[in-house]
């Protein structure tokens, strides 16, 4: 086979044994001879191109084994040494074109390579989705794709279409076109001869995006019809816009929400996923802030800033898999949500399944929109109040537990006596309450007691005017962050009288005696706030404490540790009297 520069030099040889007059050349007959396109319309031009064609001779298009050119067309070319164009503008039925040489001498010769050109559609054309080099073309929901086609054929009308399920016309089946699902966007687009490209319309679900040839004819010829012969795949996305809503958006502690994707899609599958609000999200701004989500309570609404998120699917830092993932089919689909102890967001995760077989796949993405769902305080929170005893009246409250984050609003006689307020821990040292930049002034900011720099976060107290005992007490717990309220279970918290308590002291020790010690009460010493011993139950007779070896001038008191009602409890500190009072 000749090479490319092996036939220039025989042509440059040629040419100067032309020259020199030392005799005559015939023209080479072994140049490269193609058409483009090899397959035209009814009616269409093909280029015909002649590698390497010699200088000076002119090149004839003829047609089968030399024959003329139909419809007596004369297409003549003379070559300079690359390659050479002969057009052939108008072609009615399937042709093989030969080329004929002649040189300036006279002598010619008919090349060796023939082009053949059929009449047609060409449905060889390799079309591509733009911008996916061959990979699955995957978009996302209601996102528009461009084909790209490297060439065209002049004249002929090209649409992107989808054929139904289960289609088994063929591609030249001009009854076909009745039966197209049309995905162009603003119609056909007529082939020039070079490339050309085909925008679609939105694409809402998996399709087999196929290129539709149409080629119309003045008069009665009927209308030819193909379809490009590779197909293209395209994937699309779950609709990440699907509405999402909680109902109801408040709840009692424990409670359980359900969460409902409107119109979920058919066969995507959607995952709920669970979040702590924190603290920083909720928005106080005025005006607020135009995305934040609101919830209406009874103290106004609350409203609270989403968090940004990714539009495919990922771990998301502090949220959680939640419940069980369900199937859409098309109409709202509910995911109940687990018992809710704090305020949470809820977000939800699409995840589609693409292919058959061997080659499926699945992608995920997150719906655009978070929810969120607001819970009432606990009723039962394990509430520890400690109530100061002095004499026979109630002088000081303190909580030692409970649930962070909540005002316990104390009321007795139906008057307000104060709040005490749990503090959440910080993030990054639990053994410290939320510090400066995390508290906000008139929500949760609250100077805890006696602060110190090193030691825990000291109890919230409440210093009280001397009361008499017995004492009742209404206990309201009330969220920081929503200002959401709920009555504590136990009805009412009594602060009871404490037993006649006397107290002997003698060899540093002392002894301590409760006159009547009801069963239902444990009894603890404690030596300058320490525990001297373990709680000892009562009996419903005196009972009888005593502490090891005091340091002169120790603090005795009594602890007395009343039953729990409904997740309560109280501890009563009553000071024991000194020596000589």
């Amino acid at each position: 086979m000749s090479t490319s520069a092996d036939r220039r030099m025989r042509g440059a040889r040629n040419r100067l044994v032309d020259l020199l007059g030392i005799g005559e050349a015939l023209p080479l007959r072994d140049l490269p001879v193609t058409a483009a396109p090899p397959i035209v319309p009814y009616g269409g031009g093909a280029t015909i191109t002649v590698e390497d064609a010699e200088p000076g001779v002119e090149y004839r298009l003829r047609g089968q084994a030399g024959a003329p050119l139909p419809s007596g067309l004369t297409v003549n070319a003379t070559g300079e040494g690359d390659t050479l164009e002969l057009a052939m503008p108008k072609i009615y039925e399937p042709i093989t074109f030969t080329v004929e040489a002649a040189r300036t001498s006279g002598r010619t010769a008919l090349l060796l390579g023939t082009a053949p050109v059929a009449i047609g559609l060409d449905s060889s054309i390799p079309a591509v989705v733009a911008g996916f080099d061959g990979v699955p073309a995957l978009i996302d929901f209601a996102a528009a794709i461009t084909v790209e086609l490297p060439h065209s054929q002049e004249a002929v009308a090209y649409r992107l279409v989808n054929r139904p399920p289960k289609d088994r016309a063929a591609d030249t089946d001009l009854a076909a076109l009745d039966t197209d699902i049309l995905l162009s966007e603003g119609g056909d687009v007529r082939g020039t001869g070079g490339p050309i490209t085909l925008r679609s319309k939105p694409l809402t679900d998996d399709s087999v995006v196929r290129v539709r040839l149409v080629k119309t004819f003045p008069g009665r010829r009927e209308t030819q019809v193909s379809l490009l012969t590779v197909p293209l795949p395209v994937y699309v996305r779950a609709d990440r816009n699907r509405p999402v809503a909680v109902a109801p958006p408040v709840v009692d502690y424990a409670g359980t929400p359900t969460l409902t994707v409107g119109g979920a899609q058919a066969g995507v599958q959607y995952a709920l996923h669970l979040a702590p609000i924190p603290d920083a999200s909720f928005d106080r701004a005025e005006p607020p802030n135009p995305a934040s989500l609101s919830v209406a309570t009874d103290g106004g609404p609350v409203r609270v800033r989403p968090p940004r998120l990714p539009m495919l699917f990922e771990p998301l830092p502090g949220f959680t898999a939640a419940g069980t993932p369900k199937k859409g089919a098309g109409t709202d689909l509910a995911l109940p949500m687990p018992a809710l102890t704090g305020d949470s967001f809820a977000v939800v995760a699409a995840t589609k399944q693409h292919g058959t077989r061997d080659a499926s796949f699945e992608s995920s993405v997150i719906l655009a929109s978070a929810s969120v769902a607001l819970v009432r305080p606990s009723p039962s929170p394990n509430l520890r109040i400690e109530a100061s005893i002095a004499g026979d009246k109630l002088v000081q409250l303190r909580a030692l537990a409970g649930e962070a984050g909540v005002f316990y609003a104390i009321s007795a006689a139906n008057k307000l006596l104060g709040e005490l307020y749990l503090h959440q821990r910080a993030a990054g040292d639990p053994s410290r309450n939320k510090g400066i930049d995390l508290l906000t002034v008139g929500v949760d900011f609250v100077v805890a007691a006696d602060p110190t720099s090193a030691a825990p976060p000291p109890v919230p107290r409440l210093d009280l005017d001397a009361r008499k005992l017995p004492v009742e007490l209404a206990v309201t717990a009330r969220r920081a962050m929503t200002g959401l309220t709920k009555p504590l279970a136990a009805a009412k918290v009594v602060i009871a009288a404490p037993p006649t308590i006397t107290a002997e002291f003698a060899d540093q020790k002392a002894k301590v005696t409760i006159a009547d010690a009801p069963a239902t009460v444990r009894h603890q010493l404690l030596v300058d706030g320490v525990a001297a011993g373990d709680p000892v139950p009562g009996t419903g007779k005196p009972l009888v404490l005593t502490t090891g070896a005091l340091r002169t001038g120790a603090v005795v008191e009594l602890l007395l540790l009343d039953a729990a009602d409904a997740g309560t409890s109280v501890e009563r500190r009553v000071a024991v009297p000194p020596p000589g009072s």
